[in-house]
């Protein structure tokens, strides 16, 4: 595996004991916590996905037209 290969896997299982062990300080599953972080990371352009307002105003506009 490539050096940094290894670099990101590690960096993938340390945030992840990370939010285990967050959540578990403030009693949430840590899929919950996982999942905002997310939301959190793609909101702030750090990861790939649609915004939360992107996907909120998109959400209004289809309702819109369904009526």
């Amino acid at each position: 595996m490539p050096v940094r290969g290894a670099a990101a896997e590690h960096q993938q299982e340390s945030k992840a004991a990370g939010i285990r062990h967050v959540a578990k300080i403030v009693g949430m599953p840590d899929d919950t916590l996982s999942t905002g972080t997310r939301r959190a990371e793609v909101d702030a352009g750090e990861r790939p996905g649609v915004r939360s307002d992107v996907a909120a105003d998109l959400h209004r506009l289809r309702r819109e037209n369904a009526e």
